[in-house]
């Protein structure tokens, strides 16, 4: 949202010269190259710098790739201690790929709103001579002729907005429309859904929103994808009105204003305090876009000096709580992939037995001993909830034989009754 706002370039929008410090470095928080002004160190042609910005997004996503495959290989050649298996504790074969959906997810939903201003590019003209536009970019790139920059740039991102930008949002209406199905699904038959690629990439989507278990809907189910279209929709309010700026400030406030009554009341959070906690988000960024247009239009001398304030304090506020917000939706869509597989390495054995007598209830862990005078290894879950660690929970019992027993076997009487050692 502050990379829109920041798409309204002062002076048109009387943005205070705090408020517009802030709104000017998110371009870095959304890996917006052009920030670090590579033309200080290497200057390069526009269509080079253009190119560049283009396939950033598209380099990070082969980057992780590679050293994901680079991981699933050295997984695969390295031996596994003895007796352990990679599977997970709800069944199924574990993956790294499943990590690595995730992972692109995060790194989708973070360069999309950049990649989308950058592929709208061409179409970012102003008159620049009579009769002639021109690139707000680069007023040497001549919009809409025969300027070959220009044509190129526009086959590219013609391409581009049909084949991935444009496709992204529906094929995760879609993914997320069939994770729905498949949750009502595992409800109805009281189980729960199973871990796919698929799934791990749509639960950064989906998770902490209201779904079946919180008498959630679709809608909330998917909010995710709601804020998604609100996003892109600030962004083209901005991007196509560039020539009156003041235009698309009030597309932006039409924008915010359905968004805060749309979260007021479906409230999709699945925690009362994150509704509240983006109730209030969503409210700050309805002022600080209202209040700077109410400067823009012109005040008096007092009413503007408390607009100020009001500005800058809500801007600064909004874009704290919207940082606390990313970091707590990342933990619980974490602790989500945690709940769906939470252990990587099971033993054989158990694996065996859990395919033959059906899923292993984790809260129940047997305690086990060999014929051969091993320690047996006691635990519960019990010390997991009053906060011990599980590798202090655990506990070796080695239970040495008494001195009758030792006579017998020829053994040494000199002994302790028992020991007691932690294990790891």
């Amino acid at each position: 949202t502050c990379y829109a706002f920041s798409m309204l370039q002062r002076p048109a929008v009387a943005w205070p010269a705090p408020s517009w410090e802030l709104l000017s470095w998110t371009k870095l928080l959304t890996v917006d190259v052009e920030f670090m002004k590579p033309d200080c160190i290497v200057p390069l042609p526009f269509f080079t710098k253009w190119i560049g910005k283009f396939c950033f997004p598209f380099g990070i996503v082969s980057g992780i790739t590679v050293v994901t495959a680079y991981l699933a290989w050295s997984l695969r050649s390295t031996p596994l201690p003895s007796g352990r298996s990679l599977r997970t504790s709800v069944g199924g074969q574990a993956s790294i790929w499943r990590a690595w959906s995730f992972t692109m997810a995060m790194a989708i939903h973070v360069s999309l709103v950049w990649h989308v201003k950058v592929v709208l590019s061409p179409v970012d003209c102003n008159w620049c001579r009579e009769g002639v536009t021109c690139l707000d970019e680069n007023t040497l790139v001549e919009c809409w002729t025969d300027d070959p920059t220009w044509q190129k740039m526009m086959v590219i991102s013609t391409a581009d907005m049909i084949c991935i930008t444009g496709a992204f949002p529906l094929a995760l209406v879609c993914i997320v429309f069939r994770c729905w199905r498949q949750e009502k699904a595992a409800a109805n038959e009281g189980i729960d859904p199973q871990p796919t690629t698929l799934r791990s990439f749509a639960n950064f989507f989906v998770s902490g929103y209201r779904g079946l278990q919180q008498n959630g809907s679709i809608v909330t189910f998917g909010w995710e994808v709601v804020v998604l279209f609100r996003k892109l929709a600030l962004l083209l309010s901005a991007k196509f009105t560039t020539v009156h700026p003041t235009h698309g400030a009030n597309l932006q406030i039409l924008i915010l204003l359905v968004a805060l009554l749309g979260q007021l009341s479906l409230r999709p959070y699945s925690h009362a305090v994150l509704n509240n906690i983006d109730g209030l988000l969503n409210a700050l960024e309805f002022v600080t876009l209202l209040s700077a247009c109410q400067l823009t239009m012109g005040v008096g001398e007092n009413l503007g000096a408390a607009y100020t304030i009001l500005n800058v304090t809500s801007l600064f506020g909004g874009a704290a709580i919207a940082m606390g917000i990313t970091f707590i939706k990342l933990g619980m869509t974490w602790e989500s992939e945690r709940h769906i597989h939470p252990e990587g390495l099971i033993p054989d054995q158990e694996v065996t037995r859990d395919e033959q007598s059906g899923p292993r209830d984790p809260a129940a862990i047997s305690s086990r001993s060999s014929d051969n005078g091993q320690p047996v290894i006691h635990g519960t879950d019990e010390s997991k909830a009053e906060g011990i660690d599980e590798p202090q929970a655990q506990k070796v019992t080695v239970k040495e034989p008494n001195e009758e027993e030792h006579k017998k076997a020829g053994g040494n009487p000199e002994r302790e009754e028992s020991d007691e050692y932690e294990t790891l």
